[in-house]
């Protein structure tokens, strides 16, 4: 089943080789034509930080805004994907639970800008609580 864009979700999947199960809460937002997917997810290993992804772009910064004042940049960027370490993936999920939006602003080499837009974060906590 497909995520709807700009909409918080909570799904599971069952590796086929491991059945171990992998939960996540996430959202998709479509830019310039590309998909982004901007989730928290937990597996076998416990959780993972918070990750956004996108095939055949080449990430090398990424910013989140929580309701125009909460700047937090993601620890690492590559091919395709940035995410947030621990502390900072905890703190984002503190800010997305009370916050109203966030903007969400990605750029490539030299600066290109990948995705800048605004998210709901409406739907977020009733999500995430089936997460937990």
């Amino acid at each position: 089943m497909a995520t709807p864009l700009n909409a918080w979700e909570h799904r599971c999947v069952e590796e086929d080789d491991s059945q171990a199960r992998i939960c996540s809460t996430e959202i998709v937002l479509q830019y310039l034509g590309r998909d982004f997917v901007l989730y928290f997810a937990r597996g076998p290993a416990g959780p993972v930080p918070f990750i956004a992804q996108s095939e055949g772009a080449d990430f090398q910064r990424m910013v989140m805004t929580v309701d125009g004042k909460d700047v937090l940049e993601a620890d690492r960027c590559e091919a395709g994907m940035c995410f947030y370490e621990a502390g900072k993936s905890h703190k984002l999920i503190r800010l997305f639970r009370k916050g109203k939006t966030a903007h969400v602003l990605i750029e490539g080499v030299g600066g290109e800008v990948l995705i800048s837009e605004e998210l709901t974060l409406t739907g977020f906590t009733a999500a995430y609580r089936r997460y937990r």
